[in-house]
């Protein structure tokens, strides 16, 4: 039988057999894994709130933007329209707090729901201003539908009387109606924030502190970039669980 030469291939020789190599143990253990399963679990309905609080913040908003485009337009053709610039702005500032404290919630601050809870107040509070102004111009006659009729003279016609009365009720009771709305959901909107604190403090208590710092980075809370690479994959750097 011939030897092989010097000159033979490479390649014609027996492929050698490759050794599997072990992965790489992960930052994570199995305790640590659950622990942000039960996080997850207890963070539920704190994320419930903040959904509450964006979908808060854009209808407000989209109301406060309306308002003072129609006021901005109102002012370009002439007249200063102080009630719906008054409103607008007021609804701009309570969305921009829905949004500033849907992100402390997110970050589990405890500001966050008593922020959210008196900026609920703050929007009954303006709301009912405004429906109670109403009222008052309705009763002494200073509505627009009051001032049209008095500008063409027909104050003195039975049927623009009796139509002016109709229109009078209607209107009363369309702005008290929309004061006892306003106080039954802007109220149970600022009870259901102001009892998420509690929901928030046993959330702090009952996760781990390395837990509660992953979630923030997340959420976008303003750490450093070292800070957050350590958080993110050593659970240990943050006071957290010794891995085994």
């Amino acid at each position: 039988m011939e030897s092989r030469s010097d000159s033979t291939p490479a390649w014609r020789d027996q492929p050698s057999v490759l050794q599997p190599v072990a992965p790489a143990a992960g930052p994570l253990t199995a305790e640590h894994m659950q622990q942000l399963a039960a996080a997850d679990i207890r963070a539920r309905k704190l994320r419930k709130a903040a959904g509450l609080a964006k979908f808060n913040g854009i209808t407000i908003g989209a109301f406060g933007g309306l308002s003072l485009l129609i006021a901005v337009c109102e002012l370009a053709a002439g007249s200063f329209d102080w009630l719906g610039l008054v409103m607008g702005t007021g609804l701009s500032i309570v969305a921009w707090n829905e949004f500033r404290g849907r992100k402390l919630l997110q970050q589990f601050q405890t500001r966050a729901a008593p922020l959210l809870g008196w900026n609920q107040v703050g929007l009954m509070v303006l709301i009912v201003a405004y429906a109670a102004w109403m009222l008052y111009q309705t009763a002494t006659g200073h509505t627009d539908f009051d001032q049209a009729i008095r500008q063409q003279g027909l104050g003195g016609s039975d049927i623009i009387g009796s139509m002016s009365a109709t229109v009078k009720s209607m209107t009363e009771l369309v702005y008290k109606l929309l004061i006892a709305l306003t106080i039954i959901f802007q109220g149970g909107n600022a009870l259901y924030y102001f009892t998420r604190a509690k929901l928030l403090r046993a959330y702090l208590a009952e996760t781990p502190a390395w837990v509660v710092e992953l979630q923030r980075c997340q959420a976008g809370a303003p750490v450093s970039t070292a800070e957050m690479t350590r958080t993110q994959y050593d659970p240990t750097a943050i006071k957290g669980p010794q891995a085994p």
